[in-house]
């Protein structure tokens, strides 16, 4: 499960509170959310577009987690970037529109830890225990990958020699929750990874926003999870970017303005 969310209402809770999709917190619980678009320039790995709009990437992902004491959790992951969507996250592109998996592949690899409610209702990510890291492979050839044994732990991957890093990422918070009654919505989960920090070939591929985003998002759902030893996990989730909402120069200056109001009364009560 690249575990993590009480995702129904909690994860909505969680992108609010970060300033990752406001429109969730202005709208109702129904209305569809509003991705930020980012610009890719896809003909630097021998794609067709050099100013492709999009706002997520979907894929699927597969996962060692290791119960390691009475509540906590170890887990290593990756994940292979399938397609790129646009319009709201409503429209994907046709692999012949990208290059993504035609002339080139993205794949991300995840580490953490956390904790989980004996019951089952829930897991939480330790805050500082993870990361994420975003690569290039230009040959399509980096797989088949092996996730170790037990995590933590080292994924096998070949011929990763001429693969090359886009981006880097500290796991934030994230969140997630299981449904041990339903085998047909076992669970879901929600990552908030800051500061994304793109590399310099990945700042020729991500070309907008400049600086491009704070935050990346990764949000999906898995098969099962037992709280129990080692289990290997698998799902699909989605990719997408976001900034921390910052006052407007502006705002600050009349909250400013505010406060020292608020202390000149508050001395002259004294007075």
């Amino acid at each position: 499960m690249f575990k993590g969310n009480r995702l129904v209402s909690s994860f909505k809770t969680l992108v609010v509170a970060a300033g990752v999709m406001t429109a969730i917190g202005a709208t109702s619980a129904n209305a569809a959310p509003v991705l930020p678009d980012f610009t890719l320039n896809t003909t630097v790995f021998g794609g067709p577009n050099a100013a492709l709009v999009a706002d997520k990437f979907t894929g699927n992902y597969n996962e060692v987690l290791t119960i390691t004491g009475p509540g906590t959790f170890s887990t290593v992951a990756y994940w292979d970037a399938g397609q790129i969507v646009h319009n709201d996250g409503t429209v994907p592109y046709a692999a012949g529109q990208t290059g993504l998996g035609v002339t080139y592949a993205i794949y991300a690899l995840f580490t953490a830890d956390g904790t989980f409610t004996p019951n089952g209702s829930g897991f939480d990510f330790a805050a500082g225990t993870g990361s994420i890291s975003l690569w290039l492979d230009d040959n399509l050839d980096s797989t088949p990958k092996v996730l170790p044994g037990s995590a933590p732990g080292v994924i096998a991957i070949p011929n990763t020699g001429d693969d090359k890093l886009l981006a880097s990422a500290a796991l934030l918070t994230g969140s997630g929750h299981e449904n041990a009654t339903d085998p047909l919505a076992s669970g879901d989960f929600g990552l908030l990874f800051q500061p994304f920090n793109l590399t310099a070939l990945g700042s020729t591929y991500f070309i907008a926003p400049q600086p491009f985003y704070l935050q990346a998002v990764l949000k999906g759902q898995f098969n099962s999870f037992v709280p129990v030893g080692n289990q290997l996990i698998n799902g699909s989730a989605d990719a997408f970017f976001a900034d921390v909402a910052v006052p407007e120069p502006a705002t600050l200056t009349l909250l400013g303005l505010g406060l020292a109001g608020i202390a000149r009364r508050r001395r002259a009560a004294k007075a």
